[in-house]
């Protein structure tokens, strides 16, 4: 699954923050910082313990949202279309094809930065994240492992008041 368990005791669990996907309530510097320890810490929420995420796993997490936001773009784009060419003909279009999409509802789609800066913001993110030593990087056999730190879970706890 790609994830590991974390050596330190933090004094909460992850399943008492508040996570939005992938939003974290916690003024924690920059837009960019909120996302890397939102999608790092809500694969903790998702395990109801504390875990390390491989850095593939994360990016690849990411690569999959851009291209689910993408796929939606297009579809939108299509209805668009098409209920344009039914204005222009009164309805007749939409007789003669019959269109249906599955457009999934933007409330499912995560609020990312991710979808207009591509993936340069989550490494900013990472990169911030180090400098400020909220979070470790460790090499784990062959994967490289983001894990949170005591410092960040404890700014997190002391903002939420958890």
């Amino acid at each position: 699954m790609n994830t590991y368990a974390v050596n330190e005791s933090f004094e909460c669990s992850p399943l008492e923050i508040e996570l939005l996907q992938y939003q974290v309530p916690c003024k924690a510097g920059t837009p960019e910082m909120e996302e890397v320890i939102a999608r790092l810490l809500w694969v903790s929420k998702e395990e109801g313990e504390w875990v390390g995420v491989s850095y593939k796993k994360l990016t690849d997490q990411i690569f999959e949202d851009i291209k689910k936001y993408r796929e939606c773009r297009k579809k939108e784009a299509f209805l668009k279309e098409i209920n344009q060419k039914n204005r222009l003909t009164f309805g007749l279009y939409g007789r003669i094809k019959k269109v249906e999409v599955d457009l999934p509802r933007w409330d499912e789609l995560p609020f990312s930065l991710l979808f207009s800066k591509g993936v340069r913001p989550f490494e900013k993110g990472v990169i911030e994240l180090l400098d400020k030593k909220w979070i470790e990087l460790r090499k784990v056999g062959k994967e490289t492992v983001l894990f949170p730190k005591k410092e960040l879970i404890e700014h997190i706890r002391i903002a939420q008041g958890v």
